[in-house]
């Protein structure tokens, strides 16, 4: 979120989280394109459907905007609880 942000404002979901869900886990690495892989790094493929886009996204993708605010929020929220993890 601090990377993208010192890109501009509110770019985190189309820039990053974007690409992450629906280039990253959607597609094997040799589908990506070149910026993507240098992007998203060692990112693990996937399969079975689960990041395609919906016809929402498809539909209204260049109207689609979440401010990096929103994300500030939760991850504020993720750091305030204690994360154990039991076998």
């Amino acid at each position: 979120l601090e990377d993208s942000q010192g890109n501009g404002k509110d770019l985190y979901f189309k820039e990053f989280l974007w690409k992450l869900f629906l280039v990253g886990f959607a597609k094997p690495e040799n589908e990506r394109e070149a910026d993507d892989r240098e992007l998203l790094g060692d990112i693990p493929y996937l399969n079975g459907g689960l990041f395609l886009p919906h016809r929402i996204e498809i539909d209204y993708k260049d109207k689609i905007q979440i401010a990096d605010e929103a994300f500030e929020s939760i991850f504020a929220l993720f750091q305030s609880y204690s994360w154990n993890l039991d076998d």
